[in-house]
Order: C-alpha cells, then structure tokens, then sequence
C-alpha cells in the first residue's frame, strides 16, 4: 500500500432524547453559529418540519464536489465533511466547537450514542487494479468466482469487516472496502465505530467532549493505521509485472 492514506470524509452522529425543536430555538443556535468561526463553513440553511411535528435545521457549505454539513434533526445532531481536504485534527476541534454550542443553546442535557465514520483511499502497490487486490491478492476468491460464474474477472469485490473490541463495552468498528470505480488503482475504505457509552456506564455531556474527541481520534486511527497495515500484508506481486 501507499504509505499516505489519502482521508476524503468524516462523519460523526450524536443521538439524544427524541424532541421538538421551536423555529425560533433552531434560529437562536443559528445566530450563535453564525458568531463563530464555524459561521464560513456553512452558507446555506434551511428549516425543515412544522409547528406540529416540530423543525430541523440544515446548514450546508462548499462546492458540488466538496462538502460541508450539519444537520440538528429531531433524535440528534449529524456532522458531515466531504472532500473537503480538513484535516482529522481540525474535524476534531470542529466537532467540539458545535457541541459546545449545542448543550448552550439547544438545552441538552446529554447524548447517548456517538457513530463516527472516516473514508480514506487506500492505493494498493502490487496490483494495477484494486478489484484484483480484493478479489485475489487479500480474499483468494477470483479463481472460485472464475470457477462458478465462467466469466471473465469479477468487476467488483466488495468487503465488510467487523471488529467489537474486547477490552471495549459499547464499541463496534464495522469496516467496508470497495473498488472507486472511476479510479480503479484504489480502494475506498470506510470504517464506522459504533459507541454506545451507556455500556460504559457514562453519558456524553458538555463537562466530557474529551471522550468525543477520543472516539473520532480512534476511529480515525483504527483505519489509517491498523487496517492499513492488514491489507498492506497482503499486497504483494504474484507474478511480475
């Protein structure tokens, strides 16, 4: 593999209590966002819902292929980057600054789950094609599949990992690797750490964000370096090129 993972998104999910948000509440935490330095990332808002079923505020920033986004919905608060080129560190620091935000002014007492997920491209060295890294160099299937189906080489071969920690409660990372189709030197990679800290026996406050930062932190790691260093093993040339 490349030994650069190249880090395209982030998302980080954060449910709490189902509730109904007022216009005027959504319009407030608005403003508030709109005073920090977050206020450039996001451009476009609109509000969503009614008086009945209560709103939801979606704020949007960035280019067709380049996004930004923060969705305050009605059992939680969805932060979302997209080729965007931030960095984990500064996804991070803009997490907190939107959380702290949150308990402030939309009258959170707590969050009972945290799903983060980070999608990187990964580049395989041995093999030209990384529909054949998948289906040969790391599964060994190619020849069964060749076997089976008569056909020529399968266009794709996706994979999904799962990994539950066992020193961990509450964690669950759930690995999915797949050819980029208009690329095909490279694997996206994208993993999903489910957090549950009730099992922990903790909630996720405004007085602990540190734990927040921790799991994008981990998640971010998990991928870019242990994941990478597992496919890594098995990108190796099998015959000369």
């Amino acid at each position: 593999m490349r030994p650069e993972p190249v880090t395209v998104g982030y998302e980080v999910l954060f449910m709490h209590l189902p509730r109904k948000y007022d216009k005027l509440t959504l319009k407030e935490f608005e403003i508030e966002l709109a005073k920090s330095a977050l206020a450039s990332d996001y451009a476009r808002s609109q509000l969503q819902g009614s008086e009945a079923s209560g709103y939801e505020l979606l704020l949007e920033g960035g280019r067709m292929d380049a996004e930004s986004a923060m969705r305050v919905g009605l059992d939680g608060i969805r932060i979302f980057e997209r080729q965007t080129g931030i960095t984990v560190e500064r996804f991070i620091e803009k997490v907190r600054e939107i959380l702290e935000l949150a308990f402030k002014h939309l009258e959170m007492r707590f969050l009972f789950g945290q799903v983060t997920t980070v999608r990187s491209l990964f580049e395989p060295t041995a093999y030209e094609d990384s529909r054949d890294f998948l289906a040969t160099g790391l599964c060994s299937l190619k020849s069964k599949l060749m076997e089976h189906f008569k056909s020529a080489p399968p266009v794709g071969v996706g994979l999904t990992l799962h990994f539950i920690p066992r020193e961990e409660a509450g964690v669950e990372y759930r690995v999915a690797l797949s050819p980029v189709y208009n690329d095909i030197k490279r694997l996206l990679a994208e993993c999903t750490n489910t957090f549950d800290p009730s099992m922990q026996k903790v909630q996720i406050t405004s007085a602990n964000l540190d734990l927040v930062e921790r799991k994008i932190r981990q998640t971010y790691d998990f991928l870019n370096t242990d994941v990478l260093a597992f496919l890594d093993k098995y990108d190796k040339k099998e015959t000369p090129k």
